[in-house]
């Protein structure tokens, strides 16, 4: 951006934010409105380049002059927001909530270190890039950010566990096959054709639903009263204490043999895994309906399945072992309450 104007805006925005906080706020903004960070198939790691060195056919591709446009209408909005003088804002998009972006909900946007970084700005399309929306000025807009994730991570508390959530939910799985070659790409940054897409929203809320599961393993910390509708629409089921089951193996996830191995893995290996209950090939979506924290055994057994497949696959080997065991189904029954006990 022009250094000028840079300092226009700054005398606007300086009774409002500390130099900090402005100096973080115009370069997140840069970072969206100008440039992009896509697979270097070259190298198998991400690269930042400016928008404009993307094909014009790709729907992140922006102009120099449309990505300067879009730093400066939101930079508009914001003003507007705010009550500066002279300034007028665009509407909000209903993301999760109705109403207008408020100076605390920005401070304590700015004030946050997530997986995402110099992308952390609640900036969504208002078409996604995944139904012919384009990288526009006319199609980004604010919106207000979901309080609900920082009180969940807030109840939580652990970094590593956070950090371990947000990268499965924003970025990239690795995969250096096939026509779509991924690796911790942004998956709103990526082709929108690509099975590893999702957009902003689905990607938020993906972390609020892994978040909400641990609430509800088994001896995981008591969840404030005041999160728990919070918990309930995310799962979209009832709070139910100690009742969550990994959705493959059937197991409970012990919240301290999870807290353990997830925050102090050995030799990277957690023992817990964040899984897609239907394969990205097959188009089961990145999206919170099609994910969920799974046991090491779940992961192992599902392989490349789908659930139905997978629960298919499970009748069949109980049959076969039943008869090769010559058991009846109550001795089965028999065996899994051992199991449980």
């Amino acid at each position: 951006m022009k250094e000028e104007l840079l300092e226009k805006y700054k005398a606007y925005l300086e009774p409002f934010f500390t130099g900090t906080q402005i100096k973080k706020l115009f370069t997140r903004l840069e970072r969206i409105s100008c440039s992009i960070a896509p697979l270097n198939t070259d190298t198998g790691n991400t690269q930042t380049i400016p928008r404009w060195q993307l094909s014009p056919e790709n729907p992140n591709y922006a102009s120099k002059e449309e990505c300067e446009k879009i730093f400066n209408i939101l930079i508009s909005d914001l003003l507007g927001f705010l009550g500066a003088d002279g300034y007028k804002n665009r509407h909000c998009l209903e993301v999760f909530k109705e109403g207008e972006l408020t100076r605390d909900e920005l401070i304590k946007v700015l004030g946050s270190s997530s997986r995402i970084g110099s992308l952390e700005l609640p900036l969504e399309y208002k078409v996604p890039l995944s139904q012919g929306g384009r990288h526009v000025a006319e199609n980004i807009f604010w919106y207000c950010p979901l309080e609900a994730l920082d009180q969940l991570r807030g109840w939580l508390g652990n970094a590593k566990i956070i950090t371990k959530i947000q990268v499965k939910a924003y970025l990239t799985d690795r995969r250096q096959t096939g026509d779509y070659q991924t690796n911790r790409e942004i998956r709103w940054e990526t082709n929108p054709s690509s099975p590893q897409f999702a957009s902003k929203k689905d990607c938020l809320e993906i972390e609020l639903k892994l978040l909400s599961q641990i609430s509800i393993f088994h001896g995981a910390p008591e969840l404030p009263v005041e999160l728990i509708p919070i918990v309930e629409r995310a799962l979209g089921a009832k709070y139910v204490k100690d009742s969550f089951r990994c959705p493959i193996s059937g197991k409970p996830i012990i919240y301290e043999e999870f807290f353990e191995k997830v925050a102090s893995p050995v030799h990277g290996r957690s023992g817990f895994q964040v899984g897609h209950l239907n394969p990205l090939a097959t188009a089961g979506g990145h999206n919170s309906g099609n994910i969920s924290w799974i046991t090491d055994l779940g992961n192992r057994v599902q392989g490349d399945s789908s659930l139905e497949e997978i629960a298919k696959d499970i009748f069949y080997m109980a049959l076969f072992h039943k008869e090769r065991l010559n058991l009846t189904w109550e001795e089965i029954e028999d065996l899994i309450k051992k199991m449980k006990n």
